[in-house]
C-alpha cells in the first residue's frame, strides 16, 4: 500500500507526462496553424501582390527582407500594408488576409525564426530578427 507522500509523487509524474505529451500537441498545433497562415498569405500575395512587387516592370518596389525589415515588427507592416495595399484597393482585404500576408512575407523573406501565428495578440511587442 501507497503512503500519502508515494501517491503523491506518482501523481507528478504521471502529470509531468501527460503534461509533457500534451504540450507537444500543442506545440505541432501551432506549427500547423502558422504553416497554413504562411499558404494563405502566400495565395493572396501571388493573387493581390506579385504583379506589382515581384514581375518586371510593376508599379512596387521588390519586397525583400531588407525593405521588409525597414517597417521594424510585423505590427508596423501590417498597419501601413492595411491602410496603403493593394495599391488601387487599399484595405479590400479582411484583417486576416492581411495577417496572413504579412505572415508569408515575414516567413519568405526569413525575418521570423520560428513558425508563429501572426495576430495583434502575438505581433504585440514583437520586432524583426533582423
Amino acid at each position: 500500500m501507497l503512503g500519502a507522500g508515494a501517491a503523491l509523487v506518482a501523481a507528478a509524474v504521471v502529470g509531468v507526462r501527460w503534461w509533457g505529451e500534451w504540450r507537444r500537441v500543442l506545440e505541432r498545433s501551432a506549427v500547423v496553424e502558422a504553416r497554413e497562415q504562411v499558404q494563405r498569405g502566400g495565395e493572396t500575395y501571388r493573387a493581390r501582390c506579385a504583379s506589382c512587387h515581384e514581375e518586371d516592370g510593376g508599379t512596387g518596389p521588390r519586397l525583400t527582407g531588407a525593405v521588409l525589415g525597414a517597417y521594424g515588427s510585423p505590427q508596423r507592416l501590417f498597419d501601413y500594408t492595411r491602410l496603403a495595399m493593394p495599391y488601387d484597393a487599399p484595405g479590400a482585404l479582411s484583417p486576416g488576409e492581411y495577417w496572413d500576408v504579412v505572415a508569408f512575407m515575414a516567413s519568405s523573406r526569413r525575418l521570423v525564426t520560428e513558425p508563429l501565428v501572426l495576430t495583434p495578440q502575438s505581433a504585440a511587442g514583437l520586432a524583426w530578427s533582423e
